[in-house]
């Protein structure tokens, strides 16, 4: 992962331009221009955390989780990392 986010840092930015979005049907660009993304650099990569709970088995009791998803656009790519204690559910 730390190669993915490092190669990121080298990728010249760009601006999202109406060409850019020309092929798109149309409720799709007017939906870009109105939340303001045209015009405004191109996005590289984004992480998403999140909690939640699992079940490793369906009598055990639910394992708390925080998630972090690291996503690529240019080399495209999706890392999820994951934590929680699941020796204490056995």
């Amino acid at each position: 992962m730390l190669q993915a986010l490092t190669r990121v840092g080298t990728i010249k930015a760009s601006i999202l331009s109406e060409r850019d979005i020309k092929h798109m049907p149309t409720p799709v660009q007017r939906y870009l221009n109105y939340v303001g993304v045209v015009g405004k650099e191109k996005v590289q990569n984004f992480r998403i955390s999140f909690e939640g709970e699992m079940k490793m088995d369906p009598k055990k009791d639910w394992i708390p989780v925080k998630t972090e998803q690291y996503n690529f656009v240019d080399n495209p790519a999706r890392m999820f990392l994951s934590r929680l204690r699941w020796l204490e559910s056995l």
